[in-house]
């Protein structure tokens, strides 16, 4: 493990996302702080490399930090998304109130200000994912409060697979 740290900063992407994928698999939850260490100031792709890695080892203390780039507006929708799945993968109820605010419509002096649809349905999932009674019934409580039409009825189809799990 200790050979592979020094490539998770090599040049070449290619280089980091196989070190990325060698950090996990060798290291496992050892592997966590090295991962976070690079998730601010690597590229895209690696980016996902790295979520991809964190939502295996599944640690809890890693939620904060894949929490801060799903809320990320200047990210790439794509990858907020991913971090919205790691969130799932890691099970961390930590985020569920964070989850919940990214599922919130907020409403402005102009009308309604909320994530796009894509980034709801990403939060919705996550909250599936953690799959405890507090995000079963933050899920409820988005659905019992989203308006009649297409949104509701995903949102409605998430909260069933939820009760099915």
């Amino acid at each position: 493990l200790p050979d592979v740290v020094p490539l998770l900063r090599h040049a070449d992407g290619r280089v980091r996302r196989a070190s990325v994928r060698a950090m996990w698999k060798l290291g496992g939850p050892a592997a966590e702080p090295h991962l976070l260490g690079i998730l601010k100031e690597t590229d895209p792709e690696t980016k996902f490399e790295v979520l991809f890695a964190l939502g295996q080892v599944k640690t809890a203390s890693s939620a904060p930090a894949v929490l801060e780039l799903a809320e990320d507006r200047r990210a790439a929708e794509r990858l907020r998304l991913k971090a919205l799945e790691t969130l799932g993968d890691i099970r961390a109820p930590s985020a569920i109130p964070s989850l919940a605010e990214l599922l919130k419509k907020k409403k402005t002096f102009f009308g309604t200000s909320s994530e796009t649809f894509g980034i709801r349905t990403g939060a919705a999932k996550a909250l599936q994912g953690i799959g405890t009674p507090e995000a079963r019934w933050v899920l409820q409580k988005v659905v019992e409060a989203e308006s009649k039409g297409p949104e509701r009825d995903s949102m409605q189809r998430i909260l069933e697979a939820f009760t099915r799990k």
